[in-house]
């Protein structure tokens, strides 16, 4: 895990690991164009898995729970993965939560979060962006992560140009004590847009509550 102002220094030392740690990759170095989700948010993707390359834009109230889901399978499938925000939003306890592996994913913190956010691109499997994103800005990193073979995926965010939108309502927690006591999952609706394409029907996902302790 790696936080800081400076995004280029933090990459540099990536790029240096990534060549000396074995299952450990940049981007560039996943042969995988294809990177498998799990089962409960798969269903949503017009190929069943995450296609590097492609932006992703959602928002709504578990856009970030979302979020993290994606950046997690990056992890898992031996991609470093970036979290960039300009004010630290989005708690590493709950990213490891979610299944995000800290050891392989960066924690940026910048004021101008389309620098931080390219530069990222060139190294990261996944880049997942916290914060308000000029439309400029969003298109331009869009292009450069189809270059990289990186997925982009911008929080609260609609930018309609995105490859696919995901919009997240009817959140519901659920658990002991009605969700009071120990969380076991989160049932939501998810409306999706997918570029150049049909509409798709609303999906019913189940996001399970992954417990820090296992």
């Amino acid at each position: 895990m790696a936080s800081g102002s400076d995004p280029a220094r933090v990459l540099n030392g990536v790029d240096g690991l990534a060549s000396g740690v074995p299952g450990v990759f940049k981007a560039s170095a996943l042969t995988e164009r294809l990177i498998r989700l799990p089962e409960e948010v798969a269903g949503a993707f017009p190929d069943l898995g995450l296609t590097r390359g492609r932006t992703i834009s959602c928002y709504g109230g578990s856009a970030v729970s979302l979020g993290l889901r994606l950046v997690a399978s990056a992890c898992h499938a031996g991609g470093w993965c970036a979290v960039v925000s300009s004010t630290r939003s989005i708690n590493p306890a709950a990213a490891r939560e979610a299944g995000v592996a800290l050891e392989r994913t960066l924690w940026i913190t910048a004021d101008d979060l389309g620098v931080a956010t390219a530069l990222c691109l060139d190294s990261c499997a996944v880049v997942l962006v916290h914060g308000v994103v000029a439309l400029r800005d969003a298109r331009r990193l869009q292009a450069r992560a189809n270059n990289c073979s990186s997925t982009l995926i911008l929080l609260n965010s609609d930018f309609a140009q995105a490859d696919i939108v995901f919009e997240t309502t009817n959140e519901r927690w659920e658990g002991l004590l009605g969700g009071y006591g120990h969380l076991m999952h989160r049932d939501l609706k998810l409306h999706v847009r997918v570029r150049h394409a049909a509409p798709m029907s609303p999906k019913q996902l189940r996001l399970h509550h992954v417990s820090i302790h296992t």
